[in-house]
Protein backbone atom coordinates (compact mmCIF):
# COMPACT_ATOMS: atom_id res chain seq x y z
CA UNK A 1 0.00 0.00 0.00
CA UNK A 2 1.29 3.34 -1.19
CA UNK A 3 2.01 5.79 1.75
CA UNK A 4 0.84 9.41 2.09
CA UNK A 5 1.76 12.16 3.72
CA UNK A 6 0.17 12.56 7.27
CA UNK A 7 -1.71 15.96 7.66
CA UNK A 8 -2.20 17.32 11.05
CA UNK A 9 -5.76 17.24 12.93
CA UNK A 10 -6.43 20.62 15.12
CA UNK A 11 -10.25 20.11 15.69
CA UNK A 12 -9.73 20.68 19.32
CA UNK A 13 -7.97 24.15 18.55
CA UNK A 14 -10.54 25.49 16.38
CA UNK A 15 -13.88 23.74 17.95
CA UNK A 16 -13.49 21.49 20.89
CA UNK A 17 -17.25 20.62 20.66
CA UNK A 18 -17.42 19.56 17.36
CA UNK A 19 -19.04 16.20 16.77
CA UNK A 20 -19.62 14.20 14.03
CA UNK A 21 -22.56 11.86 14.27
CA UNK A 22 -22.12 8.52 11.67
CA UNK A 23 -24.38 5.79 10.20
CA UNK A 24 -23.92 2.23 11.03
CA UNK A 25 -21.99 0.82 8.42
CA UNK A 26 -19.71 -2.36 8.10
CA UNK A 27 -16.15 -2.43 7.94
CA UNK A 28 -15.78 -1.94 3.84
CA UNK A 29 -17.63 0.84 4.05
CA UNK A 30 -16.01 2.48 6.95
CA UNK A 31 -12.56 2.05 5.23
CA UNK A 32 -14.43 3.51 1.95
CA UNK A 33 -15.26 6.91 3.54
CA UNK A 34 -11.54 6.87 5.77
CA UNK A 35 -10.57 6.66 2.18
CA UNK A 36 -12.48 9.63 1.33
CA UNK A 37 -12.11 11.96 3.95
CA UNK A 38 -8.17 11.51 3.70
CA UNK A 39 -8.29 12.43 0.25
CA UNK A 40 -10.11 15.63 1.21
CA UNK A 41 -7.89 16.80 3.93
CA UNK A 42 -4.84 16.26 1.68
CA UNK A 43 -6.67 18.31 -1.31
CA UNK A 44 -6.81 21.22 1.10
CA UNK A 45 -3.82 20.91 2.39
CA UNK A 46 -2.38 21.14 -1.20
CA UNK A 47 -4.62 24.14 -2.41
CA UNK A 48 -4.77 26.30 1.01
CA UNK A 49 -1.58 25.17 3.01
CA UNK A 50 -0.15 28.78 3.40
CA UNK A 51 -3.54 29.65 4.85
CA UNK A 52 -4.24 26.62 6.88
CA UNK A 53 -0.38 27.36 8.71
CA UNK A 54 -1.59 30.82 9.31
CA UNK A 55 -4.84 30.27 11.07
CA UNK A 56 -3.59 27.80 13.07
CA UNK A 57 -0.61 30.20 14.34
CA UNK A 58 -3.38 33.09 15.32
CA UNK A 59 -4.08 29.55 17.81
CA UNK A 60 -0.75 29.48 18.99
CA UNK A 61 -0.30 25.89 16.95
CA UNK A 62 3.22 26.03 15.17
CA UNK A 63 2.69 23.40 12.71
CA UNK A 64 4.93 22.16 10.16
CA UNK A 65 3.02 21.83 6.73
CA UNK A 66 2.73 18.51 5.24
CA UNK A 67 5.27 17.94 2.59
CA UNK A 68 2.83 18.84 -0.53
CA UNK A 69 0.87 21.34 1.34
CA UNK A 70 0.93 24.34 -1.23
CA UNK A 71 3.03 26.95 0.87
CA UNK A 72 4.58 30.10 -0.72
CA UNK A 73 7.56 28.37 0.94
CA UNK A 74 8.28 26.59 -1.85
CA UNK A 75 8.71 29.03 -4.27
CA UNK A 76 12.11 30.33 -5.65
CA UNK A 77 12.25 33.74 -3.87
CA UNK A 78 15.01 32.68 -1.33
CA UNK A 79 12.95 35.11 1.65
CA UNK A 80 10.10 32.70 1.23
CA UNK A 81 12.94 29.85 1.76
CA UNK A 82 14.04 31.70 4.91
CA UNK A 83 10.27 32.08 6.55
CA UNK A 84 9.22 28.87 5.88
CA UNK A 85 6.20 27.50 7.04
CA UNK A 86 5.69 30.27 10.05
CA UNK A 87 5.77 33.11 7.67
CA UNK A 88 3.92 36.36 8.28
CA UNK A 89 1.76 38.27 6.01
CA UNK A 90 4.25 39.65 3.64
CA UNK A 91 5.08 40.79 -0.12
CA UNK A 92 7.94 40.31 -1.75
CA UNK A 93 8.25 43.28 -4.11
CA UNK A 94 11.85 44.82 -5.02
CA UNK A 95 13.59 47.61 -6.58
CA UNK A 96 10.50 50.04 -5.31
CA UNK A 97 9.74 53.62 -4.84
CA UNK A 98 10.17 55.35 -1.40
CA UNK A 99 6.47 55.36 -1.90
CA UNK A 100 5.97 51.77 -3.00
CA UNK A 101 7.96 50.76 0.53
CA UNK A 102 5.33 53.06 2.38
CA UNK A 103 2.36 51.08 0.63
CA UNK A 104 4.20 47.89 1.11
CA UNK A 105 4.60 48.10 5.12
CA UNK A 106 0.89 49.90 5.69
CA UNK A 107 -0.48 46.96 3.82
CA UNK A 108 1.40 44.47 5.85
CA UNK A 109 0.46 46.03 9.17
CA UNK A 110 -3.17 46.21 8.12
CA UNK A 111 -2.88 42.67 7.44
CA UNK A 112 -0.55 41.57 9.72
CA UNK A 113 -3.30 39.02 11.18
CA UNK A 114 -4.90 37.98 7.75
CA UNK A 115 -2.15 37.02 5.14
CA UNK A 116 -4.99 35.49 2.80
CA UNK A 117 -6.49 39.08 2.27
CA UNK A 118 -3.23 40.41 1.97
CA UNK A 119 -2.51 37.76 -0.93
CA UNK A 120 -6.23 38.38 -1.89
CA UNK A 121 -5.61 42.37 -2.74
CA UNK A 122 -2.32 42.22 -4.22
CA UNK A 123 0.27 40.47 -6.11
CA UNK A 124 2.63 39.50 -4.31
CA UNK A 125 5.46 39.51 -6.43
CA UNK A 126 4.91 43.17 -7.74
CA UNK A 127 3.67 46.70 -6.27
CA UNK A 128 0.21 46.42 -7.88
CA UNK A 129 -3.26 45.27 -6.97
CA UNK A 130 -4.25 41.38 -7.61
CA UNK A 131 -7.12 42.75 -10.18
CA UNK A 132 -9.43 45.56 -10.77
CA UNK A 133 -10.34 47.30 -7.45
CA UNK A 134 -14.66 46.63 -8.73
CA UNK A 135 -13.41 42.63 -9.55
CA UNK A 136 -11.96 42.27 -5.84
CA UNK A 137 -14.61 44.26 -4.20
CA UNK A 138 -17.01 41.78 -5.81
CA UNK A 139 -15.03 38.58 -5.23
CA UNK A 140 -14.99 39.73 -1.57
CA UNK A 141 -18.55 39.31 -1.07
CA UNK A 142 -17.20 35.97 -0.08
CA UNK A 143 -15.52 36.69 3.29
CA UNK A 144 -16.97 38.01 6.82
CA UNK A 145 -17.54 41.76 6.83
CA UNK A 146 -14.62 42.52 8.96
CA UNK A 147 -12.49 40.94 6.28
CA UNK A 148 -14.68 43.00 3.90
CA UNK A 149 -14.34 46.30 5.41
CA UNK A 150 -10.27 45.64 5.70
CA UNK A 151 -9.91 45.25 2.41
CA UNK A 152 -12.45 48.62 1.19
CA UNK A 153 -9.87 49.99 3.34
CA UNK A 154 -6.78 49.17 1.51
CA UNK A 155 -7.99 50.05 -1.60
CA UNK A 156 -9.40 53.62 -0.21
CA UNK A 157 -5.20 53.65 0.87
CA UNK A 158 -3.64 52.15 -2.00
CA UNK A 159 -5.72 54.34 -4.79
CA UNK A 160 -9.19 55.65 -3.10
CA UNK A 161 -10.94 52.83 -4.51
CA UNK A 162 -12.92 50.50 -1.95
CA UNK A 163 -15.51 53.36 -0.96
CA UNK A 164 -14.97 52.17 3.16
CA UNK A 165 -17.70 53.63 5.29
CA UNK A 166 -16.77 55.69 8.35
CA UNK A 167 -19.89 53.90 10.22
CA UNK A 168 -18.74 50.48 9.09
CA UNK A 169 -15.03 51.27 10.41
CA UNK A 170 -16.71 52.42 13.50
CA UNK A 171 -19.32 49.98 14.58
CA UNK A 172 -18.55 47.00 12.69
CA UNK A 173 -14.34 46.24 13.17
CA UNK A 174 -13.51 44.95 16.37
CA UNK A 175 -11.40 46.97 18.92
CA UNK A 176 -8.25 45.61 17.51
CA UNK A 177 -8.45 46.61 13.40
CA UNK A 178 -10.49 49.93 14.54
CA UNK A 179 -6.90 50.80 16.50
CA UNK A 180 -5.19 50.03 13.49
CA UNK A 181 -6.79 51.77 10.82
CA UNK A 182 -6.72 54.79 12.98
CA UNK A 183 -3.08 54.14 13.03
CA UNK A 184 -2.96 53.92 9.51
CA UNK A 185 -4.57 57.28 9.28
CA UNK A 186 -2.35 58.95 11.26
CA UNK A 187 0.60 57.45 9.49
CA UNK A 188 -1.12 58.74 6.13
CA UNK A 189 -1.38 62.29 7.75
CA UNK A 190 2.48 62.08 8.71
CA UNK A 191 2.18 61.53 12.29
CA UNK A 192 3.76 58.61 14.47
CA UNK A 193 1.64 55.41 14.39
CA UNK A 194 1.06 55.46 18.01
CA UNK A 195 -1.03 58.61 18.08
CA UNK A 196 -3.53 57.14 17.02
CA UNK A 197 -3.32 54.35 20.08
CA UNK A 198 -2.87 57.25 22.37
CA UNK A 199 -5.98 59.12 21.00
CA UNK A 200 -7.78 55.96 21.39
CA UNK A 201 -6.87 55.40 24.81
CA UNK A 202 -7.75 58.87 25.66
CA UNK A 203 -11.10 58.80 24.70
CA UNK A 204 -11.72 55.87 26.83
CA UNK A 205 -10.93 57.96 29.75
CA UNK A 206 -12.49 60.42 28.98
CA UNK A 207 -15.98 59.07 27.53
Amino acid sequence: MKNKPTYPSHRSVLDPEITIRLPRMCAREALHVISILAELDAAIWRLHGDGLADELALHGVDTPCPPDAKTLANSDNPRRHALGSAMKASLYWSNLTSHDERMRDTMEYLFSQHPKLLHFVFNPDHPELRAQPEILLQDAQCFSTGEKILIQVALDLWDACGNARISDIIHRLDRHHFVKVLMLMQQCRGEPKDAALLCYRHSEISF
